[in-house]
């Protein structure tokens, strides 16, 4: 009896290891795709103290926004969703140094009021990938932060009025 004991304790101990362990020896690809798929999860359950930590300081989009702009543009256009799903393919993630870029694109669903269906329907029409910059500061796999976003099929200014309005094309 005392051996299953201790073999059970064996395995969760090595589960727990590896758990914590692992992020520290993903490749950088491994790492920046988990803190992607992370923000889009965070962003879906619009947990938005969490994902204004996973942004730089110095964030800027191609909008000229900043970190807090950007996060509450989001949070008013996604306040109307009572039910939110963001399913993010990955097209690639390159890595250059401390600087790595995902190409990908996201469709939405869900429900809401307001003009939640417009938001669903100008991303989910989109044929560009959004391309998400992300920036490490550090040696730790959750040292990895956004520092720009673009969609070159938004184009330049966002026309935020005409967003909020439902009129964007």
């Amino acid at each position: 009896m005392r051996t299953w004991i201790v073999r059970i304790i064996a395995v969760i101990v090595l589960y727990l290891l590896g758990s914590f362990a692992l992020p520290y020896v993903q490749s950088k690809k491994g790492q920046v795709q988990r803190r992607q798929d992370l923000i889009i999860k965070l962003a879906a359950q619009r947990k938005w103290d969490a994902v204004t930590q996973m942004l730089t300081t110095d964030y800027e989009d191609q909008w000229s926004m900043s970190r807090e702009d950007s996060v509450e543009l989001a949070k008013e256009l996604l306040q109307g969703f009572l039910v939110l799903n963001i399913d993010w393919t990955t097209a690639e993630i390159t890595v250059n140094e401390n600087v790595a870029k995902v190409r990908g694109h996201a469709k939405l669903s869900g429900s809401g009021v307001g003009f939640s269906q417009h938001i669903i329907d100008l991303v989910n029409t989109l044929n560009e990938p959004w391309v998400f910059t992300w920036r490490t500061d550090g040696w730790k796999p959750d040292d990895w932060k956004l520092l720009s976003l673009r969609n070159t099929e938004l184009g330049g200014p966002l026309p935020v009025d005409a967003v909020r309005r439902g009129t964007t094309k």
